[in-house]
């Protein structure tokens, strides 16, 4: 089913129609903010997927594409979009196996998770964007 979403995505012309708005939108812009800049719509995109599996199908390759263009290098890339792929999980109480269980129980409120996962996204982004870039330049991954 969730290969059945990504294509009809692809399909009806979403992903090229998300690809070449993003590729005209960044034009001119440098490859590390056109990085940064994708991962953050990759991450926060994820409010609109329920599935993890279906948005990396659906949104991964359009992603890959357009940061190729500036020139962001392809190992860096991919990798990158991978980890943030992993991020989903704490986003939405519809984002992973275990989030509806737990939503179901009446563990916690949708306001707390989506506050919750909010402020760990933003914990995320600081901890990738700072630390981790920093060190797979010092280990010569970019």
């Amino acid at each position: 089913m969730l290969s059945t979403i990504a294509g009809l995505l692809s399909k009806h012309g979403l992903i090229a129609w998300f690809s070449k708005l993003s590729s005209e939108s960044l034009v001119g812009v440098p490859w590390m903010l056109t990085l940064i800049t994708l991962l953050i719509i990759h991450l926060y995109s994820h409010y609109l997927l329920a599935s993890i599996t279906g948005h990396v199908m659906a949104m991964y390759p359009a992603f890959i594409d357009v940061e190729g263009a500036p020139g962001v290098p392809p190992v860096l890339a991919a990798l990158s979009l991978g980890f943030f792929s992993n991020f989903f999980s704490c986003l939405t109480h519809y984002g992973n196996g275990a989030g509806p269980i737990y939503f179901g129980t009446g563990y916690m409120s949708q306001a707390t998770w989506w506050r919750v996962g909010l402020t760990m996204s933003v914990v995320y982004l600081v901890c990738f964007l700072g630390a981790g870039l920093s060190w797979w330049k010092v280990i010569g991954l970019w």
